[in-house]
């Protein structure tokens, strides 16, 4: 297992004075990219040798309190497991030693010149240890009707290296059309992002919303009506 530390500063908290779930998303993606690393892929070596990248498949994030600013946040990662074409990793968030929330997360890697998804025995060499085997995560795609919620254009400035919607930021977008701000302080009990299609700039994205009493799922779409991310989250 390894260790990231991190102090929660002011100028990264949300309205409320908290890490948001996109800014705890900026964390522990890049801390488990950073692992990735160490295991014997570096997205340097994955570029030069395969011509490829890693993309988050999808991310979950659970917390059982708030984490405000001045916190010192330890993000535990557990050891890479593999199913399929993907990768995953889990990690525990503490604070003071105390647990304080999960994550868990897929990637997969795609050749940027064939835009396909990479088998993981064309990885296979790279790696310094094996792989422990996986569990694939759950959908988070609603099941029925949707109403739709707003429209979000995509812009130059929510955009990474790879030209397309960074992946925190659909965190923000998912808060923004759940209300999570604005009203009573609330806490993120579970959210879960599934990246189904790139957001390139300039894209207008139609956003979906439906409830089913407890979680309350987000869809946004292309203008061609394909699903470019699903979404699920519960509040409490």
């Amino acid at each position: 297992m390894s260790i990231f530390r991190h102090t929660i500063l002011p100028m990264y908290t949300d309205y409320n004075c908290n890490a948001s779930p996109a800014e705890l998303a900026r964390m522990i993606i890049g801390d488990t990219l950073l692992q990735i690393d160490a295991d014997g892929i570096p997205r340097l070596r994955l570029i030069t040798e395969k011509h490829s990248v890693w993309m988050v498949d999808k991310f979950a994030l659970s917390q059982s309190r708030s984490i405000p600013w001045g916190s010192e946040l330890e993000i535990d990662i557990a050891p890479r497991a593999e199913k399929g074409v993907r990768i995953y990793y889990s990690s525990e968030l503490k604070i003071g030693g105390e647990p304080v929330g999960t994550a868990q997360l897929s990637f997969f890697a795609v050749d940027y010149d064939e835009r396909r998804v990479m088998r993981l025995s064309e990885l296979s060499g790279m790696w310094n240890e094996p792989a422990q085997p996986g569990k694939a995560m759950p959908r988070a795609a609603f099941r029925g009707d949707m109403q739709i919620a707003g429209s979000e254009r995509v812009r130059w400035s929510d955009c990474d290296s790879n030209h397309h919607f960074t992946s925190p930021k659909y965190l923000d977008l998912v808060c923004d059309f759940t209300d999570f701000w604005g009203g009573e302080e609330r806490v993120c009990s579970y959210m879960q992002v599934d990246y189904v299609s790139e957001c390139r700039p300039g894209e207008e994205l139609r956003i979906l919303r439906a409830g089913d009493g407890e979680s309350v799922f987000v869809r946004g779409e292309h203008s061609d009506g394909s699903t470019a991310f699903d979404a699920v989250c519960r509040y409490s």
